[in-house]
């Protein structure tokens, strides 16, 4: 007999009892499957899309984020960047401003407003360095505002932070 569990997302959990044939020997295999799946269930990894029409960042993002157990997501512009939001629902969205078809202004307007999504973090990292950047940026959305050349260190903490604020 196995006994299960389940959370369910903003739900509760969902349980019962499975009664398996098993021969003789396969039981430890089984339930070390068994107790991967529950563990994989509590360790959901979470999915940050990056939108920046450099791939060598993304590279460099991608490779150290993975690293850090995170599922990534890339776009090199705009409007591949709002598709991927919209089918990919991340976690958290590191997003360029200056960027083809649709500036990064206008991606996080429209996550803000055409979704009406307030609770998906932005980080915004950019070139730009002027204050009046910074202001628009957050004035449309985004919570955090790095500048290229970043350290990465920081941009993982700053990843960390905005996804424990989010919880």
């Amino acid at each position: 007999d196995v006994a299960w569990s389940k959370p369910i997302e903003n739900v509760g959990y969902r349980t019962g009892i499975v009664i398996l044939d098993v021969i003789a020997g396969d039981e430890q295999d089984f339930m070390k499957s068994y107790y991967q799946q529950i563990l994989t269930g509590f360790n959901k990894t979470k999915k940050i899309l990056i939108v920046d029409d450099e791939q060598d960042i993304i590279s460099l993002l991608q490779i150290e984020l993975e690293s850090e157990n995170y599922k990534v997501v890339s776009a090199l512009d705009g409007e591949e960047g709002f598709s991927k939001y919209m089918l990919e629902q991340p976690d958290l969205i590191i997003l360029d401003l200056m960027l083809p078809k649709l500036n990064g202004y206008e991606v996080c307007r429209r996550i803000r407003n055409i979704r009406e999504d307030r609770r998906t973090p932005i980080l915004m990292l950019t070139a730009k360095k002027e204050d009046e950047d910074r202001i628009v940026g957050r004035g449309m959305g985004a919570q955090k505002f790095m500048t290229k050349p970043f350290k990465i260190d920081e941009l993982l903490a700053g990843v960390e932070e905005l996804l424990n604020m989010q919880q």
